[in-house]
């Protein structure tokens, strides 16, 4: 029975290494994100083998010392080949690399960030927002044209789709998996994304008591950032607009 536990323990490992390799060929930087505490984990796994040999054999620990010391080399070997990539690299030099990459990666945000901020002065500076007259169609029509002109320069488009009635967000959340949890967090307020499809769903109120959606598109995974950008040009174009005759 303890050669049996055993074994079925050690092809658990395997296969939990298996499907490691297999999600970190599917979305390297997820992976990525969570190996420290995929790391943290793989050493709890030894401890327990460990506790559970030495609850079985109390006196190992002391008779046959050299068998801990052997199975916790090889995990801190496959530790080392299978969760940081080193191969026959020096583990400083390792750390150094990834470390390397996440400032590269944080300074190509801002880079982005910065970007788009200065596309959204550029359309102020140059442009300038009009007001538009009459009624909320007009509103919507002239709202519509001052956030296609930031997204253009953005390389996004932006819909504004109504979100009032069930059938309207119906409309709105039919490519959701799971529609129900996103229309709570739209009602909450808060941003909903589509990763698969690189869209987001910002909510916004106009005229007062409608609710509204802008529909962010890219082609890339739209941020935080993009969205509060948008928010920003309709806030603007919002106090150019006349707030009589929107009926």
């Amino acid at each position: 029975m303890e050669t049996l536990f055993f074994k079925t323990f050690v092809w658990l490992c395997f296969a939990g290494l298996v499907i490691y390799t297999y999600l970190y060929g599917k979305n390297e930087e997820k992976m990525d994100a969570k190996v420290f505490l995929i790391r943290k984990i793989w050493y709890l796994v030894y401890l327990f083998g460990a506790l559970v040999y030495w609850t079985i054999h109390p006196a190992s620990i002391f008779m046959n010392f050299k068998n801990y010391a052997i199975t916790a080399l090889i995990f801190a070997a496959i530790d080392g080949f299978i969760f940081l990539n080193m191969y026959f690299r020096k583990t400083g030099k390792y750390e150094l690399e990834r470390f390397t990459k996440t400032v590269s990666a944080n300074e190509s945000l801002i880079q982005d960030n910065l970007l788009m901020a200065k596309n959204m002065l550029d359309i102020l500076n140059d442009e300038g927002i009009v007001g538009y007259y009459g009624s909320k169609e007009g509103y919507l029509l002239g709202l519509k044209e001052v956030l296609a002109s930031y997204a253009e320069k953005a390389d996004m488009s932006v819909n504004i789709l109504p979100f009032n009635t069930p059938p309207e967000k119906d409309q709105a959340l039919y490519s959701f998996a799971n529609p129900g949890s996103a229309r709570a967090k739209l009602d909450r307020l808060e941003t909903v994304y589509h990763i698969d499809e690189n869209y987001a769903l910002h909510p916004i109120y106009l005229f007062h008591d409608a609710l509204y959606l802008l529909k962010i598109s890219g082609s890339r995974a739209i941020t935080e950032m993009d969205c509060i950008l948008f928010i920003i040009m309709a806030h603007v174009y919002d106090f150019a607009a006349p707030s009589d005759d929107m009926d």
